[in-house]
């Protein structure tokens, strides 16, 4: 009887440590994909805060470039009415061909220009004070000097011209010069139009009305 009762107890620790050793191997394999979960969750939401963290500095710095633009164009709009003025003329009369900030000899200036149907206008003004620094206008038909010239197209010819090989309707461009002038010994014609945001210059033989050159350049601001 004592040696069943001890083979019972025995069987009885056998099943216990078995069961301790079931346990510990249970949750070392299945614990870590709770904490695998948890970590993953962790993850994600560290991940959502680093990516509303870059939104949020996405957003100002939007908003910076976004003021530092509205500052620019206020500026730039008061270094034209500042020219308009200076010409005794309004917007409704011009057409801006070139508007825009740039840096000359460690100054900082607006350059501006405009042409009315007879004239065209070119400014320098500072753009702390806003004070014109330099001036010029002249007119955008120059050709009197030369109008007893024998043997040339005329200068509405020479319009014609330019606008047929620059393939620009007269509605739709705006004359900024026609000169005659006297080179290599012969007469030619320059003409500048501009159109969506383009100047469009010709040279043109005067004798012949053939257009011997042009060139193209895309005004910014």
């Amino acid at each position: 009887m004592k040696k069943r009762t001890a083979f019972g107890i025995i069987i009885l620790l056998v099943l216990i440590i078995l069961f301790l050793l079931g346990r510990d191997y249970y949750a070392h394999h299945h614990t870590p994909k709770g904490g695998q979960a948890q970590t993953n969750v962790s993850q994600e939401a560290t991940g959502q805060g680093s990516q509303n963290s870059s939104d949020t500095q996405t957003d100002t710095q939007n908003q910076t470039v976004q003021n530092e633009q509205q500052t620019a164009d206020a500026g730039t709009e008061q270094a034209k009415e500042t020219a308009l003025a200076h010409a005794g003329l309004t917007s409704e009369n011009v057409t801006f061909i070139k508007a825009k900030k740039s840096k000359d000899d460690g100054k900082t200036e607006y350059e501006i220009e405009f042409v009315t149907a007879d004239t065209k206008y070119d400014y320098e003004i500072d753009a702390d004070t806003y004070k014109i620094t330099d001036f010029e206008s002249e007119p955008v038909e120059q050709v009197r000097r030369y109008e007893t010239a024998q043997g040339i197209i005329s200068p509405e010819a020479a319009k014609a011209a330019a606008l047929a090989a620059l393939n620009l309707q007269a509605d739709s461009a705006v004359l900024v010069k026609i000169e005659l002038d006297f080179d290599d010994g012969s007469y030619e014609y320059e003409a500048e139009y501009f159109a969506d945001g383009v100047i469009c210059s010709c040279e043109i033989n005067a004798a012949t009305g053939e257009v011997v050159k042009i060139e193209r350049e895309t005004v910014k601001g």
